[in-house]
């Protein structure tokens, strides 16, 4: 994963990206073929024919978990039928509320800080929901015990800044295992792609690791400019516990 600037580049990342899919899937694909060969050709007996096989199916598993991540990424580009206005911190809330169990359970803690009045945007709920459980997914395994990820909502006069990043700050990115980093990789991919379909823009720094999405207003309502902040400045702790 490399930093990824403002959406001027997001249909090359996603290009990138697909291209990536695409070439990966044809790796399990190519050993299926080889595996299925060499067991014909072979006087197979039925123990190793098992093995073969086992290996045949682990492969099929790859080959569909890459198709679903493609097809994934070209339908965030395709308009959602949801769209609504609504306030980020609403659904926020309750992307936190539900990964506060798994996160409490790898010792990660969340601290959130909404300033200032926020307005509404128009996106769609579902996907909405979506970014921000890829977001804070792949912030998971980017992250280690002890690390706090600290999430702030600022509204600005046509947009709202939505910015994530991780405590302590490194000077360098941790190392994760494989499997972290290519479902990071995968689930920041998928994140970046509902950004750029609904016009927003998406930034990612690793080193230190640092999420930016800004989220254009369209439509300005009263009632999204008052009630009370739901996410004023909050202690880490409070989402620590896990779900009430």
């Amino acid at each position: 994963m490399g930093h990824r600037t403002k959406k001027s580049s997001s249909q090359e990342n996603l290009l990138k990206s697909l291209s990536a899919g695409f070439h990966q899937m044809a790796q399990p694909l190519s050993i299926i073929q080889a595996s299925m060969e060499l067991a014909l050709l072979r006087k197979t007996t039925g123990e190793a024919f098992g093995e073969a096989a086992q290996s045949v199916l682990d492969q099929v598993a790859r080959a569909v978990e890459t198709l679903r991540f493609t097809s994934q990424l070209v339908r965030y580009q395709q308009p959602a039928s949801d769209e609504a206005n609504l306030l980020l911190s609403d659904v926020l809330h309750e992307v936190v509320e539900d990964l506060s169990r798994t996160l409490s359970t790898a010792h990660i803690k969340l601290a959130l800080d909404h300033s200032g009045c926020e307005r509404e945007i128009q996106f769609s709920r579902t996907r909405l929901r979506q970014l921000f459980f890829y977001i804070l997914q792949a912030v998971q395994h980017l992250s280690q015990a002890g690390d706090v990820i600290h999430i702030s909502l600022q509204a600005h006069a046509g947009n709202i800044k939505l910015r994530i990043f991780q405590s302590p700050e490194r000077t360098t990115a941790i190392a994760p295992k494989t499997s972290d980093e290519s479902f990071a990789t995968r689930s920041l991919a998928l994140a970046e792609a509902i950004v750029a379909g609904a016009g927003a823009e998406f930034q990612l720094n690793l080193s230190p690791l640092l999420i930016v999405v800004d989220f254009p207003v369209r439509r300005q309502r009263k009632h999204g400019l008052t009630g009370k902040n739901r996410f004023e400045r909050t202690s880490p702790a409070e989402f620590a516990a896990g779900p009430h």
